[in-house]
């Protein structure tokens, strides 16, 4: 690990603020790709549990489930264990009995997923991916690398 800036886990009870707070890191830690459909700011929040395919099993929906959807971590606090301290302080004393989280496959060129999946994830499907009428194509990969061209 390197050695970063000291970090301080916050809490925040004020949605607003936090929102604030959270997309000031998102726009950070996405800048590369704001341009691209999936990443813009306006589609930071949006409800991927609902679509993913194939819809996850009964027992996973029948009860409320802890749901992370990303974990960003600046770039100066990589590779330091804040994602893992993030990770484990929103999980710590919740009474759901799952908890999901969502990973682009891709990610660190696989590298996350295969460190979520040595954490005890499962994959349980894929997040449908957004199609673009004016354009009549996905804007994103097919997240399930079947196809040849990854945007039909």
């Amino acid at each position: 690990m390197t050695m970063a800036p000291a970090t301080e886990l916050r809490s925040f009870t004020d949605l607003d603020t936090a929102r604030g707070e959270r997309l000031d890191v998102y726009a950070e830690v996405r800048a590369p790709l704001l341009h691209l459909p999936d990443y813009v700011v306006t589609a930071f929040g949006d409800r991927y549990w609902q679509r993913t395919s194939p819809t996850p099993a009964e027992r996973y929906n029948k009860r409320p489930a802890m749901a992370l959807k990303e974990i960003d971590v600046r770039p100066a606090w990589r590779k330091t264990g804040t994602a893992r301290r993030i990770h484990d302080a929103l999980l710590v004393d919740r009474d759901e009995a799952f908890a999901t989280l969502m990973v682009n496959p891709a990610a660190g060129e696989g590298k996350v997923h295969a460190l979520y999946t040595s954490r005890g994830y499962q994959d349980l499907g894929f997040a449908a991916r957004y199609y673009d009428p004016d354009i009549s194509r996905f804007t994103s990969p097919d997240p399930s690398g079947q196809e040849q061209n990854p945007y039909l």
